[in-house]
């Protein structure tokens, strides 16, 4: 698994576990979710992006099953 802090107005941090397809989105006011079957490749695009945030409405949220941990 691999965790990286990030400089975003909105989110704090992000986490992939490639052998699960699990991405984990740490924000800002302390809610984490995690998001299911999503391709390695969308992870290291999302790790890499400009904008998080933007990447994240884009083509993340609305497009994976997810759960709220917090």
């Amino acid at each position: 698994m691999w965790q990286d802090f990030v400089s975003s107005s909105n989110i704090e941090w992000i986490g992939y576990k490639p052998e699960q397809h699990q991405l984990f989105v740490g924000f800002l006011n302390g809610s984490v979710y995690v998001y299911y079957s999503v391709p390695e490749a969308v992870a290291t695009k999302f790790r890499h992006a400009g904008s998080k945030g933007r990447f994240h409405h884009q083509n993340i949220r609305g497009l994976y099953t997810f759960d709220q941990l917090q």
